[in-house]
């Protein structure tokens, strides 16, 4: 049996100060609260909706600030939100950079959780897929995670080559103990 996932129901983000947070979240960026509770004295859940999905702050728990899911918020215009969040003092870790389907940058919350701003191009700029052309493409091993980038011919072969040599000395080794 499989988990099957129906919807996101929320992302949050853990923070040290809940004031500077909200300034942050709701002047800076413009978000409008849809929840918030007080669960102990001092310590927050604010939610706001997002197009229908809950993104939160809390300062429930230790915060971090640098980890766990980075939240992608889709804007209207992502170059005037690169210019207001750098006139806002925004720290920025990814420059606003123009990818084939997209233009998108990546700043800091005060607490140092990353927040991505995205914008998606036109469907008629992006590129379509075309698989002949991935074919032509030469593999090569990708540095940070040592997997084979792309398939060209024979690439299976010498793959499934590899894996049951592999399999095979494993087996022996399990014979012999």
């Amino acid at each position: 049996m499989s988990v099957r996932i129906t919807r996101i129901a929320f992302v949050y983000h853990r923070v040290t100060d809940i004031v500077r947070a909200r300034d942050f979240y709701e002047r800076v960026l413009g978000m409008k609260v849809a929840l918030e509770y007080e669960g102990a004295p001092g310590k927050w859940w604010i939610e706001y909706d997002v197009d229908g999905v809950a993104f939160a702050i809390t300062n429930v728990g230790m915060p971090n600030g640098n980890g766990g899911a980075v939240p992608a918020f889709e804007v209207a215009d992502v170059e005037a939100a690169a210019k207001a969040l750098r006139a806002a003092g925004a720290m920025f870790v990814e420059p606003l950079t123009e990818y084939p389907r997209c233009l998108s940058f990546t700043v800091t919350d005060p607490d140092g959780n990353q927040i991505g701003f995205h914008q998606l191009k036109p469907a008629e700029e992006i590129p379509k897929f075309v698989p002949s052309l991935a074919e032509e493409v030469e593999p090569y091993i990708h540095a940070p995670s040592g997997r084979t980038v792309a398939i060209a011919s024979g690439m299976i072969t010498v793959t499934f080559t590899f894996f049951h040599r592999l399999v095979s000395m494993s087996l022996r080794k399990v014979k012999k103990a």
